[in-house]
């Protein structure tokens, strides 16, 4: 008799047949058989670092039978559940095995099989970051200094945002007039069964106020109310007006209006829009060049007879006159 796997116990009848008057005898042989464990065959997982789910160890071995012992073998770091036989990975877990063990009922022996769980590092596109500038800015930007932590071979790629020259070999971004706020993705694509890591750098763009272009205008003293955003061109609205050199004259900086008067001299007016960090403050400067009204003085007159030879001083005549004039 040659057992085989599935055989069970058996028992075998040796018979001899007697010569009468002898009956016959027989005998048993029986054959206990044991059945062999079968632990399954050996199995490996890899998984990505920093994956945290609970891994099945039973699901990594195949075909085995059920009632055995869990162990860990080899490995170091996270959760292992011997009686579930669970593991359940952490930041710092290394590779790992366990062994799944039936013990057999001799003459049987005991049969194993092993699960290998085999880490791959998750890559890093690091920490997201933001940078704000000035809409005149042009100073070149090297977006890996706005995010922190990332690893290297990584991509980049422009993903909002217009205007401005970006170079994603280099990764760097130079803003230029009329840039607005844009926003920038690093990714490392890591070995399987790892997969991406993104992270993002935003560079804000905060719009430079501009209080346009000095101007000048000469009047007369005595000329009227005088519109001050008339002297200056192409300013933004919403600044304020203060006056920086003068004297004389009616200053209006709520409504940006001077009014000048006899005497009022030659002045300055300075508007300014105040910058909102990181950007500065601009201004622009109206000139108002104030000339003297000429005094011909006050009408008079004098009675004479037509046969007076007399010369008549004509300067005798009118009244509060400057020189310099003409008859």
């Amino acid at each position: 008799y040659t057992p085989a796997i599935g055989a069970t116990t058996s028992t075998f009848n040796y018979t001899l047949t007697g010569a009468a008057p002898c009956t016959g005898d027989f005998s048993i042989a029986t054959v206990n058989i044991n059945p062999q464990p079968n632990a399954g065959n050996d199995g490996t997982l890899v998984i990505c670092l920093g994956n945290l789910t609970t891994v099945d160890l039973f699901s990594i071995i195949t075909s085995e039978q059920s009632g055995g012992s869990w162990v860990r073998t080899s490995g170091t770091g996270g959760t292992f559940n011997a009686l579930a036989g669970t593991f359940t990975p952490s930041a710092t877990t290394t590779n790992s095995t366990f062994t799944y063990t039936l013990l057999g009922i001799t003459p049987c022996i005991d049969d194993s099989s092993i699960a290998t769980i085999n880490f791959v590092s998750q890559p890093t596109a690091g920490t997201d970051g933001s940078l704000n500038i000035c809409g005149s800015s042009s100073t070149p930007i090297n977006l890996f200094s706005l995010i922190t932590g990332e690893s290297s071979g990584g991509s980049w790629v422009r993903t909002g945002g217009t205007g401005g020259t970006f170079n994603a070999g280099t990764g760097t971004f130079t803003p230029s007039a009329g840039t607005t706020s844009s926003t920038f993705e690093y990714t490392v694509t890591g070995a399987a069964p790892c997969g991406v890591d993104i992270s993002i750098a935003s560079v804000n763009i905060t719009a430079q106020l501009d209080a346009g272009i000095d101007g000048s205008l000469t009047v007369c003293e005595t000329s009227g109310i005088i519109d001050l955003y008339s002297i200056i061109t192409s300013e933004q609205s919403g600044g304020s007006w203060v006056r920086t050199t003068g004297t004389g004259g009616t200053f209006d900086s709520i409504n940006g209006t001077f009014t000048p008067a006899v005497g009022a001299t030659t002045s300055t007016f300075t508007y300014t829009l105040t910058g909102i960090a990181p950007c500065i403050s601009d201004s622009s400067v109206a000139t108002i060049t104030i000339n003297a009204q000429p005094v011909a003085g006050v009408d008079g007159g004098i009675t004479i007879c037509e046969t007076s030879t007399a010369a008549i001083t004509l300067a005798t005549l009118i009244t509060g006159e400057q020189i310099g004039g003409t008859w």
